[in-house]
Protein backbone atom coordinates (compact mmCIF):
# COMPACT_ATOMS: atom_id res chain seq x y z
CA UNK A 1 0.00 0.00 0.00
CA UNK A 2 0.98 3.59 -0.87
CA UNK A 3 1.47 5.96 1.83
CA UNK A 4 -1.33 8.37 0.02
CA UNK A 5 -3.56 5.04 0.55
CA UNK A 6 -1.76 4.93 4.18
CA UNK A 7 -3.25 8.17 5.03
CA UNK A 8 -6.00 8.16 3.41
CA UNK A 9 -7.08 4.60 5.56
CA UNK A 10 -5.52 6.50 8.68
CA UNK A 11 -8.40 9.71 7.86
CA UNK A 12 -10.74 6.80 7.08
CA UNK A 13 -10.39 5.02 10.73
CA UNK A 14 -9.90 8.16 12.86
CA UNK A 15 -13.39 9.84 10.81
CA UNK A 16 -14.97 6.28 12.45
CA UNK A 17 -13.97 6.49 15.92
CA UNK A 18 -14.65 10.49 15.86
CA UNK A 19 -18.69 9.65 14.26
CA UNK A 20 -18.98 6.54 16.12
CA UNK A 21 -17.74 7.18 19.84
CA UNK A 22 -17.04 10.94 19.74
CA UNK A 23 -20.31 12.64 18.67
CA UNK A 24 -22.68 10.36 21.18
CA UNK A 25 -20.43 11.11 23.69
CA UNK A 26 -21.04 15.11 22.87
CA UNK A 27 -24.73 14.72 22.28
CA UNK A 28 -24.80 13.47 25.62
CA UNK A 29 -22.42 15.91 27.54
CA UNK A 30 -24.05 18.95 25.94
CA UNK A 31 -27.35 17.46 27.71
CA UNK A 32 -25.71 17.05 30.83
CA UNK A 33 -24.60 20.59 30.84
CA UNK A 34 -27.97 21.82 29.63
CA UNK A 35 -29.11 22.78 33.57
CA UNK A 36 -25.59 25.09 33.46
CA UNK A 37 -26.80 26.95 29.82
CA UNK A 38 -30.09 27.37 31.23
CA UNK A 39 -28.71 29.46 34.00
CA UNK A 40 -28.30 32.42 32.13
CA UNK A 41 -27.82 34.91 34.66
CA UNK A 42 -24.31 33.56 35.28
CA UNK A 43 -23.54 31.41 31.80
CA UNK A 44 -23.31 33.16 28.85
CA UNK A 45 -23.09 30.45 26.60
CA UNK A 46 -21.32 26.96 26.14
CA UNK A 47 -19.74 25.93 22.92
CA UNK A 48 -18.06 22.91 22.32
CA UNK A 49 -16.35 21.14 19.31
CA UNK A 50 -14.99 18.13 18.15
CA UNK A 51 -11.33 17.89 16.91
CA UNK A 52 -10.73 17.55 13.30
CA UNK A 53 -9.35 14.68 11.70
CA UNK A 54 -6.36 16.45 10.82
CA UNK A 55 -5.94 18.34 14.32
CA UNK A 56 -6.07 14.50 15.58
CA UNK A 57 -3.72 13.31 12.88
CA UNK A 58 -0.90 16.24 13.93
CA UNK A 59 -1.50 15.26 17.74
CA UNK A 60 -0.64 11.68 16.95
CA UNK A 61 2.42 12.85 15.13
CA UNK A 62 3.45 15.42 17.70
CA UNK A 63 3.06 12.38 20.67
CA UNK A 64 4.34 9.50 18.27
CA UNK A 65 1.85 7.37 19.02
CA UNK A 66 -0.16 5.17 17.04
CA UNK A 67 -3.84 4.34 15.93
CA UNK A 68 -4.35 1.57 19.15
CA UNK A 69 -2.92 4.75 22.09
CA UNK A 70 -5.37 7.59 20.48
CA UNK A 71 -7.93 6.93 22.99
CA UNK A 72 -5.90 6.81 25.93
CA UNK A 73 -2.91 9.44 24.73
CA UNK A 74 -5.25 12.23 22.76
CA UNK A 75 -7.53 13.63 26.22
CA UNK A 76 -8.99 16.65 24.15
CA UNK A 77 -10.93 15.44 21.10
CA UNK A 78 -13.86 16.63 22.90
CA UNK A 79 -13.64 20.35 23.40
CA UNK A 80 -16.29 22.38 25.51
CA UNK A 81 -16.23 26.11 26.86
CA UNK A 82 -18.57 27.10 29.49
CA UNK A 83 -18.38 31.67 29.01
CA UNK A 84 -19.85 33.21 32.27
CA UNK A 85 -20.38 36.39 32.62
CA UNK A 86 -18.46 37.96 35.44
CA UNK A 87 -15.45 36.36 37.22
CA UNK A 88 -16.81 36.53 39.99
CA UNK A 89 -19.42 33.05 38.39
CA UNK A 90 -16.79 30.80 38.10
CA UNK A 91 -16.36 29.16 41.59
CA UNK A 92 -20.46 28.50 40.97
CA UNK A 93 -19.88 27.06 38.21
CA UNK A 94 -17.32 25.14 38.79
CA UNK A 95 -18.81 23.54 42.56
CA UNK A 96 -21.78 22.87 39.32
CA UNK A 97 -19.59 20.95 37.61
CA UNK A 98 -17.50 18.82 40.50
CA UNK A 99 -21.49 17.84 41.39
CA UNK A 100 -22.02 16.21 38.32
CA UNK A 101 -21.23 12.38 38.85
CA UNK A 102 -20.29 11.63 35.02
CA UNK A 103 -17.42 14.05 34.99
CA UNK A 104 -13.93 13.72 36.99
CA UNK A 105 -12.66 16.97 37.23
CA UNK A 106 -8.98 17.49 37.29
CA UNK A 107 -8.07 20.24 39.19
CA UNK A 108 -4.34 19.29 39.30
CA UNK A 109 -3.66 20.04 35.69
CA UNK A 110 -5.66 23.23 35.54
CA UNK A 111 -4.42 25.77 33.51
CA UNK A 112 -5.17 29.10 35.93
CA UNK A 113 -4.87 32.38 33.22
CA UNK A 114 -7.07 34.25 35.59
CA UNK A 115 -4.64 34.44 38.33
CA UNK A 116 -2.25 35.40 35.58
CA UNK A 117 -3.66 36.36 32.66
CA UNK A 118 -1.56 36.09 29.53
CA UNK A 119 0.27 38.96 28.35
CA UNK A 120 -2.26 39.44 25.71
CA UNK A 121 -4.99 39.92 28.66
CA UNK A 122 -6.57 36.72 27.48
CA UNK A 123 -8.20 35.29 30.87
CA UNK A 124 -9.08 31.43 31.19
CA UNK A 125 -9.78 28.61 33.44
CA UNK A 126 -8.70 25.64 31.82
CA UNK A 127 -9.70 22.39 33.34
CA UNK A 128 -9.17 18.54 32.14
CA UNK A 129 -12.58 16.24 32.84
CA UNK A 130 -12.93 13.03 32.19
CA UNK A 131 -16.38 11.96 31.24
CA UNK A 132 -17.74 8.53 32.43
CA UNK A 133 -21.36 7.78 30.28
CA UNK A 134 -23.68 6.03 31.94
CA UNK A 135 -24.01 2.29 30.88
CA UNK A 136 -26.99 2.41 28.49
CA UNK A 137 -25.94 5.64 26.72
CA UNK A 138 -25.93 5.62 23.09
Amino acid sequence: MSETSNDEALDLEIQRIVTEEYADALRSLVALLAPLEARKEKTDRIERRIKTVKSIKDKMKQKGIGLGQLREQIRDIIGIRIVVHFLSDIPDTLSELSQLQQLELSLQTAEDYITIPKTTGYRSLHLNAVYKREEGDS
